[in-house]
């Protein structure tokens, strides 16, 4: 399997949103620039190919559907078994 090209990011794309505005925009500052600009999560916080297997599998298999537990909590206003599992597993990897 080829990860040409493929966005790794060392702060996850669901942790950074948020603090998204509406828009769905981030402020970043660019420290080696020295300006400030608005992009979305996706496009902040990654290297390409920066992560090997072992990070990857914690990416697909613990912050993704723990994010998407996040956002369900929020949504509904309630904490169901399987999710809090997936949120309680990804505060004791971080």
């Amino acid at each position: 399997m080829s990860r040409s090209g493929e966005k790794d990011h060392y702060i996850p794309a669901g942790y950074l949103r948020n603090w998204k505005k509406e828009d769905g925009q981030l402020f970043v500052y660019d420290i080696n620039e020295r300006k400030q600009c608005e992009r979305g999560p996706r496009g902040i916080a990654h290297e390409l190919r920066f992560h090997g297997a072992i990070e990857t599998e914690i990416r697909d298999n613990i912050e993704n559907p723990a994010f998407d537990a996040l956002r369900k909590i929020k949504e509904e206003g309630e904490i169901q078994q399987d999710t809090l599992d997936r949120v309680l597993l990804l505060m004791a990897l971080m």
